[in-house]
């Protein structure tokens, strides 16, 4: 219980200190929101805080990075990528993360990017590998709506992993902020499962993560 209770106050230190970062690196987020929208803009985008709330990112994640100059991030679908300039204050290296968009010209300049289709198979990543994977805006998937939106859902989530899959680590990780209810990711397990991939799929509090245990 005590060991616990340790637990839940390190991880709200820790999201305290992230959210006086955020503000101090991004007016846009100056009066506490964990939520940017753009004026005529009809994205919108979350604070680093809130992906770390999430555990989009955790903790672990970071300080992996941190230590270890061979751990690469992809973030697919990054907007503003207001979390990977937070994690390059922390100390993670600019050299290590990789942003990827449908049009990555919209993307931050002092950052590698590249082309990621998330609705087709259109890419440039060629064969490089990562150690995580996230996806930290884009996967909203109950904009899918009409007949059979379950089974779509799942088709496109599945599609997302597959692609993403190509270009993760033995013993890597994808995560996704899906805003998704009542998901079922049986299917998804089964076809994976068919493929021979050994992996750990697990679906908590609308975060999807993927975990590859290929060498474990």
């Amino acid at each position: 219980m005590e060991k616990e209770k340790r637990h839940t106050e390190n991880k709200k230190k820790y999201l305290e200190t992230i959210k006086k970062l955020e503000i101090e690196l991004f007016s846009e987020f100056k009066n506490g929101d964990d939520i940017h929208t753009p004026e005529g803009n009809s994205y919108f985008y979350f604070a680093p805080s809130r992906h770390v709330n999430t555990r989009l990112i955790t903790k672990t994640d970071i300080n992996d990075l941190i230590s270890d100059d061979s751990k690469t991030l992809l973030s697919i679908g990054s907007g503003s990528a207001f979390l990977e300039r937070l994690l390059v204050k922390l100390g993670v290296k600019k050299e290590n993360i990789t942003l990827s968009d449908i049009d990555p010209k919209h993307l931050p300049k002092e950052f590698k990017s590249k082309i990621f289709d998330m609705y087709g198979s259109r890419t440039d990543l060629g064969d490089e590998k990562y150690d995580l994977i996230i996806f930290p805006e884009s996967v909203l998937i109950n904009r899918i709506s009409g007949a059979n939106y379950q089974g779509r859902r799942i088709e496109f989530l599945y599609h997302l992993i597959l692609q993403a899959l190509q270009h993760l680590k033995s013993n890597g990780k994808i995560k996704m902020s899906i805003q998704s209810e009542n998901l079922n990711i049986n299917k998804i397990k089964q076809r994976l499962r068919k493929r021979s991939y050994k992996l750990r799929i697990a679906l908590r509090n609308n975060l999807l993560e993927v975990k590859d245990e290929a060498t474990v």
